[in-house]
């Protein structure tokens, strides 16, 4: 954190979001972790530490915080990150490009489109209909890199270290977010169809509507 401003400036060009995953055998949970930073070229200061969140991933369908995990594992760890981080992408308010940074090429691969994957895996699914509308809100201004875990990459391990900290301390972003629940059920088709509406309100095409169980054009 040397040398990094703390918050939000005028002047930052681009958003970095460093996520990651953990998991504890001890205790039997997974959790992860997200931080946020700031970058400017064009000045002396060129790093701003905007922020971090974190949490246990949730299992249970019924809590306002589920989305899609079925198990504690370290790759649910991974997934849940960048299910939360692409979250903050699509609410954020600064319209800038935003970088998504993960060590997992399961997860982040996955996000990107590049992995196949099981579809009956609910938490992948909904991964990467998420990304797909996180795409359509901010057409090309969404990046994905892959960071070698444990390579010494400062706010990789930063993020890393956050995501063990909520497994020891315990889950203290309770209510952090508005409820997704919903859209991240089994049986929900909103996520699988949103990265078209969003992208068809953008260029003025012809979009599917709803009617009952089917859909039209109009």
């Amino acid at each position: 954190m040397s040398g990094c401003g703390v918050g939000w400036d005028d002047t930052i060009e681009e958003v970095h979001l460093f996520t990651d995953g953990s998991h504890s055998r001890k205790f039997g949970v997974a959790s992860y972790a997200v931080t946020i930073f700031g970058w400017s070229g064009r000045e002396k200061l060129k790093h701003h530490f905007l922020g971090w969140f974190g949490g246990v991933v949730t299992t249970d369908e019924r809590s306002e915080n589920f989305v899609g995990a079925k198990n504690h594992t370290a790759g649910d760890g991974e997934i849940s990150a960048i299910i939360w981080a692409l979250m903050w992408i699509m609410q954020s308010k600064r319209w800038k490009k935003m970088h998504l940074h993960f060590d997992s090429l399961v997860a982040g691969y996955t996000a990107k489109g590049e992995w196949r994957f099981d579809t009956d895996h609910l938490h992948k699914r909904k991964l990467r209909e998420l990304a797909q509308a996180a795409e359509a809100i901010r057409p090309g201004m969404l990046q994905f890199h892959h960071v070698k875990a444990h390579s010494g990459q400062p706010c990789n391990e930063l993020a890393d270290g956050f995501a063990k900290q909520v497994i020891q301390r315990g889950d203290r972003n309770h209510n952090k977010f508005p409820s997704w629940r919903p859209l991240f059920q089994e049986d929900d088709p909103t996520l699988t169809w949103a990265w078209w509406f969003l992208s068809g309100l953008q260029e003025g095409r012809e979009m599917l509507v709803p009617t009952g169980s089917e859909y039209r054009w109009n």
